[in-house]
């Protein structure tokens, strides 16, 4: 049998129109991109519960203790608040200065690894110390 008897007779179970079929295809294709975009843009606001008045508070810094617990520095109507996450839920611990928070925290400077090493080869002088560390 030769290849073109072969494609007539596949021709007959074809559809009569592959334009039509891809018309199709492509309509629904906009359709559920539409659906997409609506549920994202307009819907999942909703679902999360995300409101435009939600600027009244803002989440300083949050330090995570495990994985159930963790500490939260937030600002809420001109407070300044240190909130406690835990199971059980969420508990006032203390109202901060603001002036506390701006100031720059003072840190205890971690040896480097040369004060280690030479440390542990039991050098007695001491490698030259380092400028001032900015851990911001």
């Amino acid at each position: 049998m030769c290849l073109v008897s072969m494609l007539a007779a596949a021709g007959d179970a074809l559809p009569v129109s592959y334009g039509w079929a891809l018309l199709r295809m492509l309509v629904a294709l906009v359709v559920v991109g539409g659906a997409v975009y609506l549920v994202l843009r307009f819907g999942l606001k909703r679902l999360t519960g995300a409101r435009a008045t939600a600027q009244r508070m803002r989440v300083v810094d949050r330090c995570s203790l495990s994985a159930n617990r963790g500490l939260w520095i937030v600002e809420v109507g001109g407070r300044t608040l240190l909130l406690g996450e835990a199971e059980g839920g969420i508990s006032n611990l203390a109202e901060l200065d603001p002036e506390q928070l701006a100031a720059p925290a003072l840190h205890r400077q971690r040896p480097r690894f040369a004060e280690i090493f030479a440390r542990a080869r039991g050098d007695r002088a001491t490698p030259p110390e380092p400028g001032p560390v900015d851990r911001s």
